[in-house]
């Protein structure tokens, strides 16, 4: 099997550490935060849900686990995705 790309889009009630616990599960899988992209293109479509301010909210608080894609964008990151999780929908 080749490397298994997993796009992680939320923080929500995750545990500090949960990006590392995905990639320990096997050395093939590679995983991205995509939580601030997705914040950001919500943004930009002008959403004003409850639900984004929070989810920011929590990606502010656990900004010590830092992704190296903060430069990608959500598409790049979708396209690049074999798995997604994540505890919200997107647009």
């Amino acid at each position: 099997m080749d490397k298994v790309n997993v796009l992680v889009v939320s923080r929500l009630d995750l545990k500090e550490g949960y990006l590392e616990e995905i990639a320990a599960v096997d050395p093939r899988i590679s995983v991205k935060d995509g939580t601030k992209q997705f914040i950001a293109e919500l943004r930009k479509q002008g959403k004003k849900e409850p639900f984004i301010d929070l989810l920011e909210n929590f990606a502010s608080l656990a900004s010590s686990q830092r992704s190296s894609n903060e430069q990608e964008d959500l598409n790049t990151l979708l396209t690049q995705a074999e798995v997604m999780f994540g505890m919200v929908l997107l647009p």
